[in-house]
């Protein structure tokens, strides 16, 4: 693909320019000039540092998995390990965690994490008559030196490590679609909803990326994480209509009302029950944010009456978006850019995420971001009245099969748009742009994080 657009003597340009720079970061469709990240700061803000102690994670990440898959072979399995996998991986994931400290904290408890199940899977051997198998590099000690680790990590910058480039490229794009499945993962998890049979493929897939590989058993390694993606997202597809009904078609605010306020931005439903719950009664309009937009159409989530809409645009303008808003963020996933200065005081972080000086909120307790929005000045005035209908996901739109299928066979309907994806910079990616010309007898069903613009 890249030679196709960029030309031959792209993959020899760019590999002398990675090699003689600090970083390498490529795993977003922003990056530097569709290229990959090379200089002192990533477009997302991420630094050569941080990237340095992410590529680490991975490294000490698949050697647990690795251990972890094996020691599923002989009966030995353990959630806690399991769970820690996927918030690294999460950890690690575009506009997700951008704190050195918190890096560090997780390959402190990765240090730890590897001693224990490399002991686990020699007794579980031990019990079984066999012996452990061999892993080629399979230990790692904690240096208690941020430089150090940092150092230790820029040996894995991708192209320093030999190997074909087709098959090192299908790996990359297999450890890219694992972490986006550890984020659903995540979130099914948190609403009580998992498959330890899930875990235990995510395990095999991240200890086979280890080994060598043809490209063909690289290619299939690739489609079995397919497969894991779409057996997660059926997981929180039913975690999140479980726990808050099908979402149904709702009309829903897109201006802000008078008084308190406070922001949920991401992904993570429960974060937003947690807040609803917990400033229920003391006067504070809750709005969504982002992603998060199709949380009005949740039949639980919508019986809150002080959540009373949604705020802002797409991701990428939440430096203005933020700033605007009179009360405090609470960011409960990717994906967030680096704060500016006037609401870095007002914005807090959950689970995996993280930015240095940004206040982490490490448990269920919202008090401290609550007290925030009673302490900031809200929203003066009511804005003029905007509107959005939501909610059309497949629960509805199936049970309407029979009238949609009559509309096309009356000519009422000539068009049909599935759009997917994620909501760049490009006004190319606008639904109404892209629907406008032809909008009477057309239907356009988004299937990404589209926001209305």
């Amino acid at each position: 693909y890249q030679r196709r657009v960029h030309g031959d003597s792209f993959i020899s340009n760019t590999m002398t320019d990675i090699e003689d720079s600090s970083m390498f970061c490529f795993q977003c469709e922003q990056t530097f000039e569709g290229k990959g990240c090379i200089s002192e700061k990533g477009v997302c803000g991420k630094t050569p540092e941080v990237a340095a102690l992410q590529d680490l994670l991975i490294e000490v990440v698949k050697k647990i998995a690795t251990y972890a898959s094996l020691a599923r072979t002989v009966g030995y399995a353990n959630k806690a390990t399991d769970i820690w996998i996927l918030d690294a991986l999460f950890a690690t994931l575009t506009n997700v965690n951008f704190d050195e400290k918190r890096m560090d904290e997780y390959l402190r408890e990765g240090a730890l994490k590897l001693k224990a199940v490399q002991v686990a899977y020699a007794e579980a051997c031990a019990k079984k008559g066999t012996y452990p198998k061999g892993v080629k590099n399979g230990d790692w000690e904690y240096k208690p030196n941020l430089k150090t680790l940092i150092e230790e990590g820029r040996m894995f910058i991708l192209t320093k490590e030999p190997e074909d480039i087709n098959v090192k490229s299908t790996k990359q794009l297999t450890l890219y679609g694992l972490k986006g499945c550890a984020a659903y993962l995540h979130h099914a998890m948190r609403l009580g909803f998992e498959d330890d049979a899930i875990y235990d493929m995510l395990n095999g897939i991240l200890y086979k990326i280890t080994t060598n590989l043809t490209f063909e058993e690289a290619i299939g390694v690739s489609l079995k994480t397919g497969e894991l993606g779409y057996k997660i997202l059926e997981i929180l597809d039913k975690a999140n209509t479980t726990s808050y009904g099908h979402p149904e078609p709702t009309t829903v605010r897109m201006t802000p009302l008078k008084g308190k306020c406070l922001l949920v931005s991401g992904h993570d439903l429960k974060d937003l029950e947690l807040v609803l719950k917990q400033s229920a009664g003391k006067g504070i309009n809750v709005y969504t944010h982002g992603e998060m937009l199709p949380c009005n159409a949740y039949p639980k989530l919508k019986g809150y009456k002080h959540l009373v809409g949604h705020y802002g645009g797409p991701w990428q303008n939440q430096k203005v978006d933020f700033h605007n808003f009179p009360g405090p963020i609470l960011m409960t996933t990717n994906c967030i850019i680096e704060p500016r200065k006037t609401y870095i005081n007002r914005i807090f972080t959950r689970c995996a995420v993280g930015w240095p000086g940004v206040a982490h909120i490490p448990k269920d307790d919202m008090s401290v971001v609550i007290e925030s929005a009673l302490k900031e000045p809200g929203f003066t005035a009511d804005a003029p009245k905007k509107e959005l209908v939501i909610g059309f996901a497949h629960h509805t739109v199936l049970s309407l099969a029979g009238v949609i299928v009559d509309a096309v066979k009356k000519g009422a309907i000539k068009h049909f748009f599935l759009i997917g994806g994620c909501d760049g910079t490009e006004s190319e990616l606008s639904l109404i742009h892209i629907s406008e010309p032809t909008r009477p007898r057309l239907i356009s069903y988004a299937v990404f994080c589209l926001k209305k613009k």
